[in-house]
């Protein structure tokens, strides 16, 4: 009786020690896999940087719309400028 019980005892060591040792593997592997993820500081910096571009894209899109209306009132101005002076 005494012996199956040992024998049963190393047999569970055995099997302890070897999801000991898949469990590490597993931990380093998600480890590896962890570090290749952006921390959330990192994230929110990004978000910051797109929101900035964004921002500037729009401000440049209205200034050149801008500069264009006031392009084609100038010529508009010209033309007319123009055509009261033929008269």
């Amino acid at each position: 009786m005494e012996l199956q019980y040992y024998e049963r005892l190393a047999s569970l060591e055995s099997d302890m020690k070897a999801i000991q040792k898949q469990n590490d593997r597993i931990e380093t592997k998600l480890d590896v896999y962890a570090a290749n993820f952006a921390t959330k500081k990192e994230v929110e910096t990004l978000a910051k940087r797109v929101e900035e571009i964004i921002r500037d894209n729009k401000a440049q899109k209205s200034a050149k719309e801008a500069r264009f209306v006031s392009w084609c009132a100038l010529g508009v101005t010209i033309i007319l400028g123009y055509l009261n002076y033929m008269k």
